[in-house]
């Protein structure tokens, strides 16, 4: 590998479903990174997508349309999670209108077929401006939360 080949950039690619995608590589880790409408929401979000130089599979777009299928139980599951966390700062917080006070910033969608799939979700919050409260899965279940700002 010479010296400047961190400076060759792929150019965007263009995804039939998620549309312009910028391809990353750092070390031995490669993703594209873009935006799409999230139809539940009815806004653009962020898009990390794990991918090889060839770009999104059929996989990974049936897991974003799931995603947006089944968003409400998704939130149904995300809810406690980020409740529990926000109780350590405000003992008695509950979330009255979580499509209000939490915004979808992005997604990180895996490669498909390893087990367990991990992923992320991504939100700011209306009651902590200063931060990005990332929800951990496995699968359909949340496995932790990790709060950056």
């Amino acid at each position: 590998m010479g010296l400047f080949n961190f400076l060759k950039k792929k150019p965007p690619f263009d995804d039939p479903f998620f549309g312009m995608l910028r391809y990353h590589v750092v070390g031995d880790r490669a993703w594209f990174e873009g935006h799409k409408r999230f139809a539940p929401l009815d806004k653009e979000i962020g898009i990390l997508m794990d991918a090889d130089a060839e770009g999104a599979t059929e996989a990974q777009r049936k897991f974003y349309q799931d995603l947006e299928n089944n968003y409400t139980e998704m939130v149904a599951r995300v809810k406690p999670v980020l409740e529990n966390e926000f109780r350590n700062w405000k003992e008695d917080f509950v979330i009255q209108d979580f499509n209000r006070e939490f915004i979808l910033d992005h997604l990180r969608i895996p490669e498909q077929g390893i087990i367990p799939l991990k992923w992320e979700i991504v939100y700011t919050s209306i009651h902590d401006l200063n931060h990005y409260f990332t929800i951990e899965f496995e699968g359909m279940e949340p496995q932790g939360i990790v709060i950056d700002g």
